[in-house]
Order: C-alpha cells, then structure tokens, then sequence
C-alpha cells in the first residue's frame, strides 16, 4: 500500500499541471490508478471509473486546508444514474510548494 504522504504529494503534482479533481474527471482516476493500482475503481458503464480512495485523499486534503472545494454542476452531461453535481478540488496556491504534507495533516 501507497504511504499517504506519497498519494498527497502526487495528487499535488497532478493538481499543478491539471488544475482540479473530481469524481467524474477520467482523466484524474485513470492516473491515480495508474499510479496505485492496489486501491480499487468503481466500474461505470460511462466516464470515470472512480478511486474511492483518491475521493478521500481529496476530501482529508480539503479538510487541512491544502486543496478548496467548490460544487461542479453536471446539468448538461446529466443522465440517469449519474450525479447532477460533484466537489471539485483545487489546490490552494500558498500551499502550492508546501513540503511535508503528511506531518501538517496529521497535527490537524
């Protein structure tokens, strides 16, 4: 298994080149998985194949004040079965080039 502070520093590095993350970004979850195929992907017959793990690693990294999170509407993609909204995160840029994620995340 991946360390976190491993998945953190790489999810910031994908933010820095990619700009945001979500659950519906294929794109995000194809290279996450790539990346750490030891954490399963939720099969979808359409779009991402969500990593439940990914979705909380984004979720723990809002939460400690490194990623912002804001409401994506998903009303002209809408089908059924399918989110009309999902978080999307950023990465919030003083925290750009912060080092040693893990040590500020678990003093919070």
């Amino acid at each position: 298994m991946a360390l976190k502070s491993e998945r953190e520093e790489w999810i910031i590095r994908w933010l820095k080149t990619n700009y945001c993350a979500d659950a519906v970004n294929q794109d995000f979850h194809e290279a996450y998985y790539q990346r750490f195929p030891e954490y399963s992907r939720r099969e979808t017959f359409w779009g991402a194949q969500p990593v439940a793990q990914a979705q909380r690693d984004l979720a723990a990294m809002e939460k400690a004040g490194v990623l912002e999170r804001g409401r994506l509407g998903l009303s002209g993609n809408w089908q059924p079965g399918f989110p009309k909204w999902v978080w999307s995160y950023t990465l919030i840029a003083e925290k750009a080039d912060f080092t040693g994620l893990s040590a500020n995340l678990a003093q919070e």
